[in-house]
C-alpha cells in the first residue's frame, strides 16, 4: 500500500468514527429527551429553567439547554479544551 492508499485509508477511519461518535450522541440525546418528556421537562432549559423556543426545537428536538445557556457553554467547553491543549503542550505531549 503506498502513501496515498494508506492516507485515504487513515482518512475514511476518522470519517466513519466520527459519524459514529455523531450517531452515538444523537440517540442518547433522544432517549434524554423521552426521559424529560416523561418527567414534564421536555422544553424547559435544564439550567436556567426557561423554556426553550419552539423554533429551537423544530431544528434540534433533543435540545435541553436553551440557545442562550447553550452559548454559554459552548464557550466554557472552547476554553476548557484551550487549557487541556495547552497543559498537553507545556508538558511536552
Amino acid at each position: 500500500m503506498d502513501f496515498e492508499e494508506h492516507s485515504l485509508d487513515a482518512e475514511e477511519q476518522r470519517v466513519g468514527f466520527s459519524v459514529l461518535e455523531l450517531t452515538s450522541r444523537t440517540v442518547q440525546g433522544i432517549e434524554t429527551a423521552l426521559q424529560r418528556l416523561e418527567a414534564g421537562e421536555f422544553g424547559t432549559c435544564s439550567y436556567c429553567r426557561c423554556g426553550i423556543s419552539d423554533a429551537r426545537l423544530r431544528v434540534l428536538p433533543f435540545a435541553a439547554l436553551c440557545r442562550a445557556c447553550q452559548e454559554r457553554h459552548d464557550i466554557a467547553a472552547g476554553w476548557r479544551e484551550r487549557v487541556a491543549s495547552a497543559r498537553t503542550r507545556s508538558l511536552g505531549h
